[in-house]
């Protein structure tokens, strides 16, 4: 007698849905895709203990016919596919017929069903076995209640995680098909707790914050653009927002996925603008269904692309986009900080909407008269320096908190950058470095023509080189740091990177310190010309050069919000 034996149908049945759950959020995520499929308007989703002793989902969906119904909860019976064609241009969740006898075969389960109000009927099993059908008085939709998951498969169950960390997993999935399914209302509850609403007409940005961080609400960006046949749009969390363990969901075709590429190509997007921190954002992708291979997960939780780099090519492409194609000048008006977008001409096949918060119409553009003059021909200006250290400038919706120090960072380091003649202060008493043979040599080769273009004026002497002058705003230096500083710019070794180097070692000893005392006139000065930067929330290291605290936080803090 052989060793191989086939394994019956039961045996069959546990191993499956031990594929397609692994977990209360692989329940959730199955059944409220079936909802959405059903053409349903509004989705209700409630957990007790976690999900552990009882998951319900309710919609008001199209239904299900009676004489499908226990066809329904059959292996691989689907109405999604018919053909081979069918199964690679998938546009819909729950496509392979497999959730409901998953769900059925390891659960306390019952499912009741009305089409277009009529009386329904019920379909009641434990764990797959004992299935009973009877009539049911419901209303228009499907109503399916799952009770001690994995109760008969003891060894699926242990590893389950506590009701705490089940819970978050399913309300992250439920949220994330929030996001997906703009039109759709939305209902989570967990116990006896009050439910989470997401209504029909919610923006993205209102349906992430629900869910997770209601203080965001004022800090994320709502972007979209078309990039080679291509849809890459959703909401990006500004960098100052940015934190260690942020919920940041990617989707490819409305489909939430794990996908570390996409993610990867998000962050890079924002480049040095969040440093060690990770963005806060939900992206989405939108592509011909027939480049994305959906079926290579049993929960569909991951993607195959015909073309993986370009989609990180462009996914990156649009998220910078976002950041670099805005040139952000700030205004003062009324005592309020006021922001106008003005966008670089675009090819034709780029499409940005980027919503900017807190833009009022003023009189004169920039090019009339510079940011400085326009904040001081104002009759009163809200700037306070609060412990010598931070600047605190009110704005329409709340106020901004500026670090000075990052911004005087952030200004000296653009002006380095991107300037071909950068301002340069000839120093009284000129600083004379003695240079071993090593740095000599490179003097010589390659870096002297570096330092002029950041702004030193330097002469050679024997050996030695005299410091005469230094980029404007490292004058007050003293003579140690300035020899310091050529030396360490002297010693680098990259070649393509070497330029941003020396305008962030340069732009460490801007001259406008943590505890300076500043006068009005040089707050002026550092506010407007911050804001006329390329990127002014960060400094060149990715600290935070600004902090936007707004009405709805401080109203929150007082407890006088609704």
């Amino acid at each position: 007698m052989g060793y191989i034996k086939k394994l019956d149908g039961f045996l069959v049945s546990k191993i499956a849905a031990g594929e397609v759950l692994q977990g209360v959020y692989s329940v959730v995520k199955e059944l409220v895709e079936n909802s959405i499929d059903a053409g349903s308007s509004f989705i209700e989703a409630a957990i007790d203990n976690g999900g552990l002793e009882k998951i319900s989902i309710r919609d008001d969906g199209n239904g299900i016919l009676p004489e499908d119904l226990e066809l329904a909860v059959t292996r691989y019976a689907t109405s999604k596919i018919e053909d081979l064609d069918s199964l690679f241009n998938i546009e819909t969740y729950g496509f392979r017929g497999e959730a409901l006898a998953s769900v059925l075969s390891v659960s306390r389960f019952e499912i009741k069903s009305s089409v277009d109000g009529k009386p329904g009927y019920s379909l009641s099993a434990e764990g797959g076995k004992n299935i009973e059908i009877g009539h049911v008085q419901c209303p228009k939709g499907t109503y399916v209640t799952v009770r001690d998951i994995f109760f008969n498969v003891p060894a699926r169950r242990k590893f389950l995680k506590t009701p705490s960390g089940e819970a978050l997993k399913a309300k992250r999935a439920f949220a994330c098909l929030c996001l997906s399914n703009p039109g759709i209302g939305f209902s989570w509850r967990q116990n006896e707790n009050k439910p989470i609403l997401a209504g029909k007409e919610d923006d993205l940005i209102e349906r992430y914050c629900v869910f997770f961080q209601e203080q965001l609400r004022d800090h994320m960006m709502p972007f979209e653009q078309r990039i080679s046949g291509m849809r890459v749009y959703g909401i990006l969390g500004e960098p100052e927002v940015a934190s260690k363990k942020p919920f940041s969901p990617v989707f490819v075709n409305k489909r939430c996925v794990s996908d570390k590429s996409i993610a990867a190509a998000v962050r890079a997007g924002y480049g040095p603008l969040v440093f060690d921190r990770l963005p806060v954002y939900a992206v989405f992708v939108e592509i011909d269904p027939s480049l994305v291979d959906v079926n290579v997960h049993p929960s569909k939780e991951n993607v195959k692309f015909s073309d993986a780099s370009f989609i990180f090519r462009e996914v990156k492409r649009a998220v910078s986009n976002v950041f670099t194609r805005q040139k952000s000048v700030f205004f003062i008006s009324g005592g309020n900080v006021v922001r106008e977008s003005e966008k670089q001409e675009e090819p034709e096949e780029i499409h940005t909407v980027f919503e900017t918060r807190n833009i009022v119409d003023f009189v004169k553009t920039a090019s009339e008269i510079s940011v400085s003059e326009k904040i001081s021909s104002l009759p009163w200006v809200s700037f306070f320096q609060i412990h010598n250290s931070y600047i605190l400038v009110e704005t329409k919706g709340g106020f901004l908190l500026i670090d000075q120090h990052a911004a005087a960072e952030r200004i000296l380091y653009e002006e380095v950058l991107y300037k071909d003649d950068p301002a340069v202060q000839i120093l009284m008493f000129p600083v004379v470095l003695n240079l071993d043979e090593n740095l000599w040599d490179k003097f010589i080769k390659t870096k002297g023509d570096m330092l002029y273009r950041a702004g030193f004026r330097l002469k050679m002497l024997s050996r030695a080189v005299s410091v005469d002058g230094v980029p404007s705003g490292i004058e007050n230096a003293s003579p140690q740091e300035i020899g310091a500083l050529v030396k360490d710019i002297l010693s680098q070794n990259g070649k393509n990177d070497s330029r941003e180097k020396t305008a962030a070692m340069i732009a460490c000893k801007a001259s406008v310190k943590a505890g300076d005392k500043l006068q009005h006139a040089e707050i002026e000065n550092l506010v407007g010309r911050l804001f006329l930067c390329r990127q002014p929330h960060v400094c060149p290291h990715g600290r935070p050069t600004i902090v936007r605290i707004t009405l709805r936080e401080l109203e929150k803090r007082f407890g006088r919000s609704n």
